[in-house]
């Protein structure tokens, strides 16, 4: 997105969300039964607002497309209304996902960014993917670093989404990793399946939202996933520890599921 962090259908049966959201809560294994009903996330659209400061700083438009396993998520941000004036940077994020019925599989992760994407020159890229020489290894060339796999890792972008294929899935929350273009972190699990109305910035409230919060030594992530539209994400904060600060993504109006 045009900003910097430091760093992010039906409703299921009500039995199963109520044991997942205890087990995690009294910090055991989260474990549940296979789920034989697998649900990939479908292709969508979907806006955001950006909030921060108190104030509305841009949009980030959402996409999903896939071809067969081969999924692309992309996130286009930029500045919006009185933000403008400050803040006139763009980006395009591309981050590319493997999506089976059993994983959602980061593969690769891209940012350019700039007052203009379209012109070569006007803008700077940052990407790191895993090393195609060695797919144990995740690489950022440009900064000349390195980190090892793991088996959950995501980027800020694709992190809401991940979540959403879990809680879909009825898989592990515990095994989150975050990966950024200088560091790499564990996600602690600290709230699951936390019962949180939530208001769209259109004025529609969504009272079945559910809350899930996790953390890490820079940052506090919450992620509020809508069980009306398959578990989408509708609302992310993410909060700078160090700069006491948090960024919000809220969605403009319930996405467009294909």
């Amino acid at each position: 997105m045009f900003w910097k962090t430091t760093t992010l259908s039906q409703n299921k049966p009500q039995s199963s969300h109520h044991l997942f959201g205890l087990l995690g809560f009294m910090g055991l294994a989260i474990c549940l039964p296979f789920n034989v009903h697998a649900q990939p996330i479908p292709e969508f659209t979907a806006t955001f607002n950006i909030h921060a400061l108190s104030m509305k700083l841009g949009v980030s438009k959402h996409s999903l497309a896939c071809q067969q396993t081969n999924c692309t998520l992309s996130a286009a941000s930029k500045p919006q209304g009185l933000a403008k004036f400050f803040l006139n940077e763009r980006s395009l994020e591309t981050i590319k996902i493997q999506q089976t019925d059993s994983q959602f599989k980061w593969l690769a992760y891209e940012k350019k960014y700039g007052e203009n994407l379209s012109e070569k020159g006007k803008f700077k890229t940052d990407a790191y993917f895993i090393n195609p020489q060695n797919p144990n290894e995740i690489i950022n060339p440009r900064r000349q670093k390195n980190w090892p796999i793991q088996p959950e890792i995501y980027d800020s972008i694709s992190l809401a989404y991940a979540v959403q294929f879990n809680v879909l899935n009825e898989k592990a929350l515990n095994q989150l990793f975050l990966q950024e273009n200088k560091r790499q972190q564990p996600l602690i699990l600290k709230k699951a399946f936390t019962k949180a109305p939530l208001t769209l910035d259109n004025g529609q409230t969504l009272p079945k939202a559910q809350l899930f919060e996790f953390k890490t030594l820079q940052s506090e992530v919450k992620i509020w996933l809508l069980p009306t539209y398959g578990y989408f994400p509708g609302r992310v904060d993410v909060y700078n520890i160090k700069k006491d600060k948090t960024l919000t993504l809220v969605l403009q109006e319930p996405p467009k599921i294909q």
